[in-house]
């Protein structure tokens, strides 16, 4: 009996998750480069096609194309949320959680207007700055702040439990995530020097944290974790592709669904 209870607990011990050490620690991507600056050396040297006596303040940062103009297709904006970000605080909607957090009431609008307000948070620079290499990096430098200026602010529009912290800032880690990497293909990858780079940096963004972000996508271990993510969301059998409507509110509306029917 007691060997099998002991080799029940070892056989256990064998599928428990091990502690997994991050490949790139939480941290500011100026503390970030400038460490790695210090262990491997390394000096913007710049581009080539650049010429050393080239100004900066030579580089035109606005596009050379405009919307709506002749040949060209008028497209839709970004999601701005302005209503939502000039509610005031007497007429906060209440956001209804199911058991596990996750936001999917009152109603199916409330729940999707509730997701694209929280898309618009995820791109402010003021509330969720892209000074970080990951979303752990910013929510700790709040916490050793000991301020919560994102969650203050989302409870200034919605009235939201405290149970549902944990999902609606998974939400804003994966829109944080999204934005990065639609900045770095359309400002980043698109293009091969940084003269190309800077001339169309995203205007939300300043020049030095986008210089940052630049130096941060180029350095070799960022474009190795890059890489390894690109591999694993390829691996992916079902990907979201529900727009603003969370999974969450579909097993809601399928569950009412059979309980009638």
């Amino acid at each position: 009996m007691g060997n099998q209870v002991q080799g029940s607990m070892v056989h256990q011990q064998a599928y428990k998750k091990k502690k997994t050490i991050p490949k790139c620690p939480a941290m500011s991507l100026t503390k970030y480069l400038n460490k790695n600056k210090e262990q491997h050396g390394v000096e913007d040297s710049g581009d080539e096609d650049i010429e050393e006596n080239e100004m900066e303040e030579g580089i035109n940062y606005e596009s050379e194309e405009s919307e709506g103009t002749n040949g060209l297709i008028k497209k839709r904006g970004k999601t701005i949320c302005r209503k939502i970000h000039s509610r005031e605080f007497k007429d906060r909607q209440e956001i209804i959680l199911n058991e596990e957090g996750q936001p999917i009431g009152p109603d199916e609008k409330t729940v999707s207007e509730f997701s694209s307000f929280l898309e618009t948070i995820a791109r402010s620079s003021d509330l969720c700055p892209l000074t970080f290499n990951n979303w752990k990096a910013l929510i700790r430098t709040s916490k050793d702040l000991n301020i919560d200026p994102v969650w203050d602010y989302l409870n200034q529009k919605y009235i939201i439990p405290e149970k549902g912290r944990k999902d609606v800032f998974a939400i804003l880690n994966n829109a944080w995530r999204r934005y990065k990497c639609f900045l770095k293909k359309e400002h980043f990858s698109k293009y091969k020097t940084t003269r190309e780079q800077l001339k169309n940096r995203p205007h939300e963004i300043s020049e030095e944290d986008f210089k940052n972000l630049l130096e941060y996508w180029k350095e070799d271990h960022s474009q190795e974790i890059s890489h390894q993510n690109a591999q694993n969301i390829a691996q992916l059998k079902y990907r979201h592709r529900m727009g603003n409507k969370g999974f969450a509110v579909i097993r809601e509306k399928w569950y009412s669904f059979f309980q009638t029917s």
